[in-house]
């Protein structure tokens, strides 16, 4: 698969210059993160990513520029994984990579974990927010999904 990084452009959305290397490292990202949460679970993945992003250094204080990059994040993991990941991957593990980037950045994200019964059907549905603002998801996601907790062991919170 050769990935023409000069002139990507999904959806309106054009991939400046320097976001080139963000899509590309996402892309290559998603299928190694899909194996590693299968190998491991999830908390043990979740938590190893966090640590390599560099989670013990600290975070810069919120801006409110943060929210605006937080989103233009999301939206790249999304384009790497629809567009130019060799494997097309579930919400989990987006949601992984994109708070994987997240915390490179110091930007402050909660993972969220949400479940719903349709006609009998259990389904479940992952997604990242910031300051309450769900990444690359309408806003009804939380009214769709019935969220719980998953914060317990969240390396976010502090807790362990």
């Amino acid at each position: 698969m050769v990935i023409d990084i000069e002139s990507i452009e999904v959806e309106q959305i054009k991939i400046k210059p320097g976001e080139r290397a963000l899509v590309l490292k996402a892309a290559l990202m998603i299928p190694l993160v899909e194996i590693w949460v299968r190998v491991s679970g999830f908390q043990r993945c979740r938590n190893s990513l966090q640590g390599l992003a560099g989670f013990l250094n600290g975070r810069k204080p919120e801006n409110k520029k943060d929210l605006e990059q937080a989103q233009r994040i999301a939206g790249l993991v999304d384009i790497a994984n629809r567009r130019y990941s060799v494997y097309l991957c579930d919400c989990l593990t987006q949601s992984l990579v994109v708070q994987y980037f997240l915390t490179r950045q110091q930007i402050p994200s909660e993972l969220r974990v949400g479940v719903r019964t349709i006609t009998g059907q259990f389904e479940s549905h992952t997604w990242v927010e910031h300051s309450g603002v769900a990444l690359n998801e309408p806003e009804s996601v939380r009214k769709i999904y019935t969220e719980f907790d998953c914060k317990k062991s969240s390396p976010s919170t502090g807790n362990r």
